[in-house]
């Protein structure tokens, strides 16, 4: 139901009129749970012309533009991207996954808690016909997943994405510059930790 007091819910039982306010961290296993995991719709990567990774203060920071001679790195045009880790780099990056959601509100200090006010990481995609997709990644957790949040003027929440899709995601000039192998399906499944996060850091 209605949320009060940051996570927490009010709830009742589809039988009868008793209403209950939630604790902080059944409200968000519970909100968890009902959320579809797909951070967004598919990108169809094969439209994809631009990728672009703006680092904190601009070290690592990195551009690829898709030409006749494949992705050519746009601060040096004689570096090329490796085909292959693009691809793989696109497809993780058009099917990303929410782990937990953790909502927030603009007047609180959550965004700089989590590392996205400013963002560690802009990356953005961007079509041939001009269209962008955008996404902010801040800080890891204690199990090295990124926190993350999508542009939306509507949006008020922080993912969590998977271990790996953060791998991938924080790939550096080398990484694209190199062959990159494939996910590999036989991963150990990720254990995914109770709320409240277990590296969640405190407000003052």
């Amino acid at each position: 139901g209605k949320k009060i007091e940051g996570l927490r819910r009010y709830a009742k039982l589809e039988k009868g009129d008793l209403v209950v306010l939630l604790d902080l961290k059944l409200s968000s296993q519970l909100m968890g749970e009902v959320r579809q995991r797909s951070l967004w719709p598919v990108l169809d990567v094969a439209q994809a012309n631009e990728i672009k990774i703006d680092n904190k203060g601009g070290t690592g920071s990195l551009a690829y533009v898709k030409s006749p001679l494949g992705w050519i790195d746009l601060n040096d045009s004689t570096k090329r991207a490796n085909t292959d880790s693009v691809v793989i780099f696109l497809d993780t990056f058009a099917n990303l996954k929410m782990e937990r959601v953790l909502q927030f509100s603009e007047e609180d200090n959550t965004l700089k808690l989590y590392g996205l006010n400013p963002p560690e990481k802009i990356i953005t995609v961007t079509s041939a016909k001009g269209q962008s997709r955008v996404i902010h990644l801040g800080r890891m957790d204690d199990q090295k997943r990124f926190y993350a949040r999508t542009i939306d003027p509507k949006g008020s929440e922080i993912v969590v994405l998977s271990r790996l899709d953060t791998e991938i995601l924080n790939r550096t000039r080398a990484d694209f510059e190199s062959v990159t192998p494939k996910k590999d399906p036989k991963l150990p499944k990720e254990k995914l930790p109770d709320f409240p996060f277990p590296n969640e850091p405190k407000k003052p």
